[in-house]
């Protein structure tokens, strides 16, 4: 067996998305979010930018992707990449607190970002309010318990509760239900999240 690395590197997330089972994953969640010409699509907590060329793809010259991300290096790591498509934008800035304006884009997707929101609530909120009123959001979440890890080790401590994201959101393809937040803002549990942007903001 091969030495495990001491610490995540720095491509991480590009190698994740690059490998067999990171593009099928992605290309699940791009399709259950019905991605269409001319659409205008959020990608929140986008890291360096793994999503984004499918994204534009998917909305074509007319349409409209903007990647959003609290860390400043993985959004110039994403500038970078966004280079190649007009209709990409890159932004600096928090998911608690959107500026965008009120029912403005048709999608909004989150990869592994809700474990990591200090209040998932108002980030979840804050999609319902900027989302179109047909609008779709699609939350992928890791189900941790049904993660299983191949390890010398195998009697590692199990993620708890309280650590977990199914908490919040659904998995694609699982059948793990949305929870309180995310129901509040109209959420249908299921592969994707469809929500509908609630009354109140």
């Amino acid at each position: 067996m091969g030495t495990l690395e001491t610490e995540r590197p720095a491509d991480y997330l590009a190698r994740l998305a690059a490998s067999d089972l990171g593009r099928a994953y992605k290309a699940l969640v791009v399709d259950e979010m019905d991605v269409a010409a001319g659409h205008h699509v959020l990608d929140l907590g986008c890291g360096p930018g793994a999503d984004l060329a499918a994204f534009a793809a998917a909305v074509g010259p007319e349409g409209r992707v903007m990647g959003l991300d609290s860390d400043p290096d993985a959004v110039r790591e994403a500038e970078h990449l966004a280079t190649a498509w007009p209709q990409v934008t890159v932004e600096h800035g928090d998911v608690h607190s959107l500026r965008l304006p009120d029912h403005s884009v048709h999608r909004v997707h989150t990869d592994r970002v809700l474990q990591h929101v200090e209040d998932p609530d108002v980030a979840v909120g804050e999609v319902a309010r900027v989302l179109a009123p047909s609008g779709l959001a699609c939350f992928a979440e890791p189900d941790w318990d049904t993660l299983v890890i191949d390890h010398p080790r195998p009697r590692s401590p199990r993620p708890t509760a309280a650590s977990s994201p199914t908490r919040w959101c659904a998995t694609p393809g699982s059948a793990v239900g949305c929870r309180p937040c995310a129901s509040a803002t109209g959420c249908v549990s299921g592969g994707s999240s469809r929500s509908r942007p609630s009354s109140a903001t």
